[in-house]
């Protein structure tokens, strides 16, 4: 993987970001969620999804443990190309960093906002600009930050705003300490919360089925 020590970024972008964003079309006859499936404009049951996983760091972690996150879905995933992940993990020594997939390699297409000093339950909404999508973030039990991802599903879209999925996510803990797979299974792991906005180009991350 590419080394990410000096691609660290200052925590803090303003928290109005957060709060506030201008989605995609809304008025558009059928809407597509991130598997690609039409879900029409009047029969939309889909809601925001909420999770609550853990992963493991990509140096460090078990071989076959996974290290990324894919937000549609959303599941835990490892961290190679053909699973499609929007963030990744790495510990080194007693830092934690989240990584995009162009910090890891070439491909798949995602970027990250930090809010400092926010609440996770009161982010309802994600801006559609200001993501990072090259550099590590630096996190830490409390860290908030928002996931802006490409998706295959809504890649064949018309507008390039609804070619995107968007998601929050808070770090609950952190384990440093070294991976074993008898003594210390949650050895290098992040533990951590999301919500995810299934549908192609809207914004929403408030509970009960997105409007925009």
């Amino acid at each position: 993987m590419k080394s990410h020590r000096s691609l660290l970024a200052p925590l803090g972008v303003a928290a109005a970001f957060a709060l506030s964003g201008c989605g995609a079309p809304t008025s558009a006859s059928t809407k597509y969620n991130c598997t690609n499936t039409a879900t029409g404009s009047t029969t939309n049951t889909l809601t925001t999804q909420a999770d609550t996983q853990a992963i493991f760091s990509i140096n460090g972690g078990p071989a076959n443990g996974p290290s990324g996150v894919e937000t549609c879905g959303p599941s835990p995933v490892l961290a190679v190309p053909a699973a499609h992940f929007d963030i990744a993990v790495d510990i080194e020594g007693l830092q934690a960093y989240v990584l995009p997939p162009h910090a890891v390699s070439s491909a798949g297409s995602a970027g990250w906002i930090s809010l400092a000093s926010v609440n996770y339950d009161t982010v309802s909404d994600a801006p559609t600009i200001g993501y990072d999508d090259s550099t590590s973030l630096a996190i830490a039990p409390g860290s908030v930050f928002l996931v802006q991802a490409l998706k295959p599903g809504c890649a064949a879209l018309p507008y390039q705003s609804q070619r995107y999925v968007y998601s929050k996510f808070i770090i609950d803990s952190i384990h440093y300490y070294p991976y074993d797979p008898v003594t210390a299974p949650a050895g290098m792991a992040v533990y951590y919360r999301m919500v995810s906005d299934p549908i192609c180009g809207y914004t929403s991350l408030a509970p009960g089925i997105p409007t925009h």
